[in-house]
């Protein structure tokens, strides 16, 4: 059915606009993503049926979850236009990022992975980094932790001083990109001075951005933080009041009084500290 509409939108003389709707509705009807994306964008537009921008977004999303590229990028345009719906630029960009991810340079990915899997490590950063200059988050995320993990090595010529140094580079842009794994490894990274000198404060921010996403060791990370800065109470305000985890601050009152006895507020001890962290 899709494709009979298809033959009725060629540009002849006998095209029919409205027949084609008929048929490429009929389509959707069974499912079809052509069909549910073709129906969208005549009625986006008010071609061989009426303007009807609500149905078309409807239409679009449909054929969206069917994991259809076109109407993706389509959809993502119209979130952030308006059209059809209330305006969501947030939304919108998420699905005109994906549909980016999804093109034909996200071959440098599988490289990458290809690489890493028979164990050229250099190989695999090499593919990874090109794929994170486009933007790939997955990639940035994936170039720091071999950076990280894997160099230097027999398979990685790098200093370990270089790998961290860039790894924190990747980190900052797989943060920016909203990945809060990469946040509070950014954070971890900030917190022991891996790559760059050690900076507590910034490290806290980074932690607390990785919470408010969800992240539980960020949240844990962020209530430890402050029970070995200022004081214990401000981790009872945070982690309690800001990210309602009670059970973040019941670990760290338990970690803390292990290690720093009956009164952690007011110890300097720090011994051991870092036994807990990701």
């Amino acid at each position: 059915l899709n494709g009979l509409a298809l033959s009725l939108t060629d540009g002849s003389p006998d095209n029919n606009l409205t027949q084609a709707f008929h048929y490429f509705n009929k389509s959707a009807a069974g499912g079809n993503a052509d069909g549910l994306y073709n129906s969208a964008l005549l009625l986006k537009d008010g071609r061989g049926i009426a303007r009807d921008e609500a149905t078309a977004v409807a239409y679009m999303r449909r054929a969206v979850h069917a994991d259809h590229q076109a109407a993706r990028i389509a959809l993502g345009t119209m979130m952030i236009e308006g059209r059809g719906t209330a305006p969501d630029c947030h939304e919108g960009t998420l699905l005109l990022k994906a549909a980016a991810e999804r093109g034909r340079w996200g071959i440098l990915l599988r490289d990458g992975l290809e690489a890493y899997m028979r164990g050229d490590i250099s190989a695999a950063i090499l593919s990874y980094k090109a794929a994170s200059e486009l933007g790939f988050e997955v990639a940035q995320s994936n170039t720091a932790w071999l950076l990280q993990n894997l160099c230097p090595s027999a398979r990685c010529d790098v200093s370990r001083a270089q790998a961290l140094d860039e790894a924190l580079r990747f980190l900052e842009l797989a943060a920016a990109n909203g990945n809060s794994d990469a946040q509070r490894r950014l954070a971890d990274a900030l917190w022991f001075g891996e790559g760059e000198a050690a900076d507590g404060e910034l490290a806290l921010l980074h932690y607390e951005s990785a919470a408010a996403s969800g992240d539980v060791q960020s949240s844990f990370n962020v209530a430890w933080a402050l029970v070995v800065g200022p004081s214990l109470h401000l981790a009872y305000d945070y982690s309690w009041e800001t990210l309602g985890l009670q059970h973040a601050v019941q670990s760290v009152q338990m970690f803390a009084g292990g290690l720093f006895g009956d009164d952690p507020a007011t110890s300097t001890s720090n011994s051991g500290g870092n036994g807990g962290w990701a």
